[in-house]
C-alpha cells in the first residue's frame, strides 16, 4: 500500500467515523494496520470504534498503543481520556485529558473534557478556568455551557450560571435537558414566571420527564396556580409516592390554602421519607402551629438531630408566636450558646421586651449586620432588629441610620415596580365602576362568613383581626392569600393572559362561584363553629373583586397616619414580596397610590372604616363598632384579644400580646428631622 493509499484509507475512515459508519471505519483502519501494524492513526480509529460500541477496556488498550506509537496524537489522547472515564479510572482519565489539552490548547472539546475531569478532583476554581476557555473558543458548545453553568451554581455564582443556562436553552431549543436546566436555574432565582414555559417545553419534548413535571408544579404553586400545581403533584406522587420534595411542596401548597389536616398528612410523609430532615420537620411544625397544635409542634421539633440548631431556634420562635415569652427567651439563648451567629434566633430574642438583650448578643448582631459577607437578607433582618432596639431606648438618630441602611440593602435586591403598580391601579379604577359592579352582582357566593380586613402594612389590621378572633363566634385567621390565589386561578382556567382585572368581566360564572365556595369551605374548616372568619391579608387593590365574589362579606378598612405607618414599614419586615418597603420615598409613593385606590372604593364598595389612632384611643367603643359591622353581637371577650391563643407571626408579636394603648400614636415625630423625603413623596414632590 502506497503512502497515498494510506492517506486515502485513513481519510475515508475518519469520515466514516464522523458519520457514524463504524463498520466502514473499522474496515479501513484494519487495512492500514495489516500493512503497518503500529500506525498510530489506524489504532486510534479502531479504539474510537471500540469506545462507541461500548467496549471501553478494548478501546483503552488500542488507544494506549496509538499514543505509544505517536506521543503527539491529540485525538488518541482525547478518546483515551473518554475511555478511562467510562471505566472510572479518574486519575488516568485526567492525565489523558491534560495531555490532549496541552497538545491542542485551542480545542474546545479538550478544555471541556479536562474541566469535567478536574471537577471530580474538587478543584472547582481550576475546573472553571478550562470550562470558560472551552466556551470562549466555541460559544455554541451547549454541553460546555451547561457544565460551566452547573459548576457556577456550586460556586455560588447564580447570576453567571443563569447566563450560561439561558444560552444553552437558546442553542438547543429541542433538547429537553437544556430546557429543564434553564427552567430550574430560573426557579432557583424565584423567577417562576420565566421558568414555567421552559418546564412546559421540556414536557412537550419529553412527556415522562418527572423532574420537569415536579419543577412545573413547584413554580405554578408559587404563582398561585394551585389547581394545576396540585394535580401535577398528585400525578407525580402516584408514580413515586415517597418522593420527599413532592410530598413537601404539596404539603406547603395545602398549608397555604389552610387545608391543614391534608397538609399535615403530606408533610408528615415528607419528614418520614427523609428521616426527619430539618427542613421537612420545620414545615410540618409550622402546619401544626397553624392548626392550633403548638405543643405537638414543639415536641416534634425536639426529635431530629439538629447540628445547626435550626429546629431548636424554631422551637423558640413557636413559643414566641404563642406568647410564651419566658420559655422562648430561654430556648433562644440556648440556641445562641450552641450557634452564636444564628440570625433568626438573635432577631427573635431581640423582640422580647421583657428580657433585656445581653450585650454580647447585641454586639454580635452589629458585627454580622455590618459584615458584607453576611447574606443580604440576613443583614436586612439584623439591621431592622437593631433599629427597633435603638428606637425602644430613645436613640432615634442611630435607629434611623440602621433602618435606612436596611432599606438601601433591600433596594439593591428588588426592582422598583412603581410604574407597574400604577398601571395596575389605573386598570382597576377603569374596570370597577358602579355599573360594572351592578352588572356582575350575582357572580360569587352569598356567604357572610368571610371578613376582610384591609389597609396598608403597619396600620393596625392585625389588631382588628385579633379583636374578631377573640369573639366566641369569630376566628382571626391572620394573613391569608386564598383570595389572591383566585385571582391567579381564574384566568389560568381559560388560559386568559390579560392582566388583572381586565379578564374579570369575561370570567366563567360557574368557575367563579366554585372557587368562591371553595374559599368559604376552607375558611370554615379553620374554625368549624365560627360564624365569621377574619383575614387581615386582604389587599386594597382587590376590594372591588372581593365585593363581587362575596357581596355579604364584611370589609373593614384600617387607616393610620401615613407618617407613622410608612416609617414603621421601613423599621419592620413586612414581607419579601413587598418591594415598596425599601426606602421612605418609595414607601411614600406607594402610599399615595393606596390613597388613590381607597378614594375610588369609597361609596362604591360597602365597608367599615376606622383610624388606628381612634381605635387605640377609644378601644372599647371602636372595637364594638367593628364587631357590629361583621354582624356579630358584642362580647366583652373582644377587649382581651391579647389572650387569644392562636399564633402571631407579626414582628410586633410582643405588642399584640399586651393590652391596647396609644403609645405609638405620633411616634414618627421622633424622627421628624429625617423625614423630608417621605413628606415630599406623600405630597407628590
Amino acid at each position: 500500500m502506497t503512502l497515498a493509499d494510506f492517506s486515502d484509507r485513513l481519510k475515508h475512515a475518519r469520515t466514516a467515523l464522523d458519520e457514524g459508519r463504524l463498520r466502514d471505519t473499522e474496515t479501513d483502519a484494519r487495512a492500514v494496520l495489516n500493512a503497518e501494524p503500529n500506525n498510530s492513526d489506524a489504532l486510534f480509529l479502531l479504539g474510537a470504534v471500540a469506545l462507541r460500541t461500548g467496549q471501553a477496556e478494548m478501546a483503552s488498550q488500542l488507544l494506549m498503543q496509538s499514543v505509544n506509537a505517536n506521543t503527539r496524537n491529540f485525538d488518541a489522547y482525547l478518546n483515551l481520556g473518554l475511555a478511562f472515564r467510562v471505566m472510572q479510572h479518574k486519575q488516568d482519565s485526567l492525565n489523558a485529558f491534560q495531555r490532549a489539552q496541552s497538545l491542542k490548547p485551542s480545542s474546545d472539546e479538550a478544555n471541556f473534557c479536562l474541566g469535567l475531569a478536574i471537577i471530580e478532583t474538587g478543584d472547582l476554581a481550576n475546573a472553571q478556568k478550562f470550562l470558560e476557555r472551552a466556551v470562549k473558543i466555541a460559544p455554541n458548545n451547549a454541553a460546555a455551557r451547561s457544565a460551566l453553568a452547573g459548576l457556577l451554581v456550586r460556586r455560588g455564582d447564580t447570576e453567571g450560571s443563569l447566563k450560561h443556562f439561558r444560552k444553552g436553552a437558546v442553542l438547543r431549543p429541542d433538547d429537553a435537558d437544556a430546557q429543564v436546566n434553564y427552567a430550574m436555574a430560573l426557579q432557583s432565582q424565584a423567577d417562576h414566571h420565566g421558568a414555567v414555559p421552559h418546564f412546559r417545553r421540556t414536557l412537550a419534548l419529553k412527556p415522562d420527564a418527572g423532574d420537569a413535571a415536579l419543577g412545573l408544579a413547584i413554580s405554578l404553586s408559587a404563582l398561585g396556580q394551585t389547581e394545576e400545581a396540585e394535580a401535577l403533584f398528585r400525578t407525580f406522587l402516584a408514580a413515586r409516592p415517597d418522593f420527599p420534595l413532592a410530598l413537601f411542596n404539596l404539603g406547603q401548597l395545602l398549608k397555604g390554602q389552610r387545608r391543614l389536616d391534608e397538609a399535615v398528612v403530606q408533610l408528615r410523609a415528607a419528614a418520614a421519607a427523609t428521616k426527619n430532615d430539618p427542613r421537612m420537620v420545620q414545615g410540618l411544625a409550622e402546619a401544626l402551629v397553624m392548626a392550633g397544635k403548638a405543643d405537638e409542634a414543639i415536641a416534634l421539633l425536639k426529635v431530629p438531630v439538629d447540628p445547626k440548631a435550626e429546629l431548636a431556634a424554631h422551637i423558640g420562635i413557636v413559643q414566641l408566636r404563642m406568647g410564651r415569652f419566658d420559655e422562648a427567651g430561654v430556648t433562644l439563648e440556648r440556641v445562641l450558646a450552641r450557634n452564636p451567629a444564628h440570625v433568626a434566633a438573635m432577631v427573635a430574642l431581640s423582640g422580647i421586651a421583657s428580657r433585656p438583650l445581653k450585650p454580647e448578643i447585641e454586639q454580635r448582631m452589629k458585627t454580622l449586620a455590618d459584615d458584607k459577607k453576611t447574606p443580604t437578607r440576613d443583614r436586612v433582618r439584623l439591621m431592622r432588629a437593631l433599629a427597633r432596639l435603638l428606637d425602644s431606648r430613645g436613640d432615634y438618630a442611630n435607629a434611623f441610620v440602621r433602618a435606612s441602611a436596611a432599606g438601601d440593602l433591600r433596594a439593591s435586591e428588588v426592582l422598583n415596580d412603581a410604574a407597574e403598580h400604577r398601571e395596575a391601579a389605573d386598570r382597576t379604577i377603569q374596570m370597577f365602576t358602579a355599573k360594572f359592579l351592578q352588572e356582575h352582582a350575582a357572580l360569587g357566593s352569598d356567604s357572610p362568613l368571610p371578613v376582610f380586613v384591609t389597609g396598608m402594612p403597619r396600620s393596625g389590621a392585625a389588631l382588628v383581626d385579633r379583636v374578631i378572633g377573640a369573639h366566641p363566634k369569630g376566628f382571626g385567621a391572620g394573613e391569608l392569600d386564598d383570595l389572591s390565589q383566585i385571582v391567579h386561578r381564574l384566568p389560568a382556567l381559560t388560559q386568559d393572559t390579560r392582566p388583572f382585572p381586565v379578564w374579570v368581566g369575561d370570567a366563567d360564572p360557574a368557575a367563579v362561584h366554585r372557587l368562591a365556595a371553595e374559599l368559604v369551605a376552607r375558611r370554615q374548616a379553620l374554625a368549624p363553629k365560627a360564624e365569621r372568619v377574619s383575614d387581615k391579608g386582604a389587599h386594597h387593590m382587590l376590594l372591588g373583586f372581593m365585593h363581587l365574589l362575596f357581596p355579604r362579606a364584611a370589609i373593614l378598612h384600617v387607616h393610620r397616619d401615613p407618617m407613622d405607618a410608612c416609617l414603621s414599614a421601613m423599621f419592620n419586615d413586612v414581607g419579601a414580596n413587598r418591594s415598596y418597603a425599601v426606602g421612605l420615598r418609595w414607601i411614600g409613593n406607594r402610599w399615595r397610590e393606596y390613597e388613590r385606590m381607597m378614594a375610588h372604593w369609597r361609596g362604591l364598595v360597602p365597608m367599615f372604616e376606622v383610624n388606628y389612632e381612634d381605635l387605640v384611643q377609644d378601644f372599647p367603643g371602636n372595637a364594638a363598632k367593628a364587631v357590629a359591622y361583621t354582624g356579630l353581637p358584642w362580647d366583652p371577650a373582644c377587649l382581651n384579644m391579647q389572650t387569644v391563643p392562636t399564633a402571631i407571626t407579626s414582628t410586633t408579636v410582643w405588642r399584640l400580646r399586651q393590652p391596647v394603648d396609644a403609645t405609638r400614636v405620633g411616634w414618627a415625630k421622633n424622627y421628624d428631622k429625617w423625614l423630608g423625603p417621605l413628606k415630599g413623596a406623600l405630597e407628590g414632590k
